[in-house]
């Protein structure tokens, strides 16, 4: 979204939304200081013909700061600044440098690298790149306007131009990197051609973490690749993922409740360690040549619709693709994400969800094929490696549960090794079905407020959507606390309600006056089962707003009948 730039300041604080979990430390993390002046000499002398800056508009997104300028002779060029988010802006400027070069070596449309810096002491005083500045117009201002026959030849036109990406091969899983990058700076390198190689992974979950995802390197050391064998790569994962977990001590352990099926950090870490006999296992395997053929390196890309430029005229006509900040080299089974953040299904889907998805997967089979080869091999086999970095988020029953999934499937997957994957006694598989269920519940109330409130699952809304989200969440809130109790939730288990209010994922919405505020967990003096007691009787001025709550919940499209007569319908 564009922001007037009303001070100085406006120019390095982030104005394109707030967080409803951690939003000061995620917004802080987002406060970037430049020199302004420096910035726009650099984007004069990138763009020929230009002498001067005409003007500019602020563009805040999640992952970075970007600034359009339009030039005295009428060209624009965007300058995008890398937030420090847990990993090394240098590598991630470096990478994305690379593999647009990369892909434009092999026709791909995006736009051109004009200029770019990797450090800091530039006269900028940050990182950036400068580009083109792409034609057309963002699909995700088209899409909600678009036919449905224009959205399935629209899905046609992107795999088309996903194919010469997808059909691409690559020596090892990493990132891609300039050869002279890695010469310059000692990187261990894979070579792809005389120009560009496979360098280390700078994603956040290798290195520092996400806010809120910070990493602890006491169990493991850091594995950041490249790797190149599918063993290695995995192992690589899951390192990352040892890494989340903090110690049986840290006081991230009590900083943050959570529900009781969750699991120890000692019981996650030896999941993963489970995991990782299961992949040299697999690797080692005579009869496993079809499983390491679909998990061949792939470039990989995030591609939610406001990534894809299609023509003001024709919206079902593709001239750019861009953002390659979080592209990377990895096996196809990362390839859902895809799909999922560009079509964006329902919880229950309409069926146009179904529509587009069945369209989608036919498109991809026609087009893209090698994306769908781990699904054709075997989801059961890729379930486990593919979510195991969300071991510690969602607690150990997912992995396990996926685990022994795999040891029921493993003789028909045609391998000569025996499973390594022992069997449950029947009391602990019963348990363990039973934390699954509530586990899988809790991650539907989660994504299903998400949905509601039209946030992304960390949390991010808006600017121009803040207020209205936060009306919302006051009363999900509250309808939360007067319907809390135990609960069933499928076949016989019930959801305690201590576990219920465990899994609420953002931060207490409360008002204070006329303003609606968040406030963290941890900050609340009282115990959390007081966060649920009577509420006193509103103010004059509470009562008056409930209408707007109202209008608000309907704009937002919630469910009738409310978030735990929704939870029930899905799972009862």
């Amino acid at each position: 979204m564009a922001i007037s730039v009303e001070s100085n300041e406006d120019l390095y604080h982030f104005t394109g939304g707030r967080w409803l979990s951690r939003d000061v430390e995620e917004r802080n993390a987002r406060h970037l200081r430049f020199n302004l002046e420096a910035l726009c000499a650099e984007v004069v002398k990138a763009c020929e013909g230009a002498t001067a800056i005409a003007g500019f508009e602020k563009l805040d997104c999640t992952s970075n700061r970007a600034l359009v300028f339009q030039t005295d002779n009428g060209k624009k060029a965007v300058a995008k600044l890398p937030f420090k988010l847990g990993g090394p802006s240098d590598l991630l400027i470096c990478s994305e440098v690379a593999t647009i070069k990369y892909l434009r070596t092999k026709g791909f449309p995006t736009p051109r690298v004009l200029a770019y810096s990797s450090n800091t002491t530039n006269p900028v005083g940050t990182q950036y790149i400068i580009m083109e500045h792409t034609s057309g117009v963002q699909l995700s201002q088209k899409w909600e306007t678009m036919s449905i026959e224009q959205k399935a030849k629209c899905i046609q036109s992107v795999h088309e131009k996903l194919k010469p990406m997808v059909d691409l091969e690559f020596p090892a899983y990493g990132r891609i990197y300039e050869t002279t990058h890695a010469v310059n700076t000692n990187m261990q390198a894979i070579p792809i051609d005389q120009d560009f190689c496979v360098g280390q992974d700078c994603s956040p979950m290798y290195w520092d973490g996400a806010v809120g995802c910070e990493r602890f390197y006491h169990q493991v050391r850091p594995n950041r690749g490249p790797w190149v064998t599918f063993e290695a790569y995995v192992n690589g994962g899951i390192d990352a993922s040892i890494a989340g977990i903090p110690s049986e001590n840290s006081p991230y352990i009590t900083m943050q409740a959570r529900p009781s099926w969750h699991g120890t950090p000692a019981e996650c870490m030896a999941l993963l360690e489970q995991l990782r006999t299961v992949v040299k296992t697999i690797a080692n395997d005579s009869k496993s040549q079809d499983i390491l053929d679909a998990s061949k390196p792939m470039l990989m890309n995030y591609l939610p619709k406001r990534h894809v430029f299609v023509s003001e005229a024709d919206p079902t006509v593709v001239t750019d693709i861009i953002d390659f900040q979080h592209s990377r080299l990895e096996a196809a089974y990362a390839h859902p994400a895809v799909f999922i953040a560009f079509l964006e299904p329902g919880i229950n889907p309409t069926p146009e969800d179904e529509t587009l998805t069945q369209l989608w997967m036919q498109t991809t089979m026609q087009h893209t094929r090698k994306l769908m080869a781990p699904m054709m091999v075997s989801q059961t086999l890729f379930r486990p490696i593919a979510t195991c970095d969300t071991t510690w988020l969602e607690g150990a029953p997912n992995l396990r549960w996926a685990l022994q999934e795999l040891r029921e499937a493993w003789g028909t997957l045609g391998f000569e090794s025996g499973c390594p994957i022992p069997e449950l006694p029947e009391a602990e598989a019963k348990k363990l079905a039973a934390e699954h269920i509530k586990s899988e519940a809790g991650l539907m109330m989660r994504m299903t407020l998400s949905r509601g409130l039209q946030c992304r699952l960390d949390g991010f809304v808006p600017r121009e959507e803040w207020n209205q989200t936060m009306r919302v969440l006051l009363h999900m809130w509250a309808q939360l606390k007067e319907g809390l109790r135990d609960m069933e939730v499928q076949d016989g288990v019930v959801m305690a309600a201590e576990d219920t209010r465990m899994t609420w994922p953002f931060d207490i919405p409360s008002q204070i006056g006329e303003d609606l505020v968040m406030i963290a967990p941890k900050y609340i003096s009282t115990a959390i089962p007081g966060l649920f007691a009577a509420d006193p009787e509103p103010e004059p001025q509470q009562t008056q707003a409930k209408p707007k709550v109202k209008e608000a919940k309907k704009e937002k499209g919630e469910s009738k009948g409310g978030l735990f007569k929704g939870l029930k319908k899905r799972f009862g």
